[in-house]
């Protein structure tokens, strides 16, 4: 993809944290621009585009040979990422063995989690907490439509 004037804008600042204090606290706003954006999309909006481009989604879905249906999995990937553990302030982290460019959870739990919960816990709390909101009302227009 080409970052430059592709579809996906890089995240302006690089991830990074302090030393003395390690926390996502110094990376987490980065996302802040990226949750906004989502929370100005009606998920009832969202999700009647939804219903329109589903052939396409499923066609598509066919042709790379995936069985279950587009929808079926779209829910999988949201209930991973609305189940993923709500933390009250940001997580603290550690840098790796060796590599201060690295880091990684300090709790052991959070480093268990499926990379998908462990990026969306990286937004920190309250970009957490507007995402799994949005992707609940999204998911609830998706079925009730």
């Amino acid at each position: 993809v080409d970052h430059e004037s592709g579809p996906f804008v890089p995240m302006g600042q690089a991830f990074s944290a302090d030393a003395a204090s390690p926390s996502i606290s110094h990376s987490m706003r980065r996302y802040d621009r990226y949750t906004s954006v989502l929370s100005m999309v009606p998920p009832a909006t969202a999700a009647a585009l939804y219903k329109k481009l589903y052939p396409l989604l499923s066609a598509a879905q066919k042709e790379l040979g995936e069985q279950a249906s587009f929808h079926t999995r779209l829910n999988q990937a949201m209930n991973v990422l609305i189940s993923a553990p709500q933390q009250p302030i940001p997580p603290a982290l550690v840098a790796h063995t060796g590599n201060t460019k690295a880091w990684r959870y300090a709790n052991p739990e959070l480093e268990k989690l499926p990379p998908a919960q462990k990026q969306l816990v990286r937004t920190g709390p309250d970009n957490q907490r507007k995402i799994t909101n949005w992707l609940r009302q999204f998911q609830q227009a998706i079925t009730t439509q």
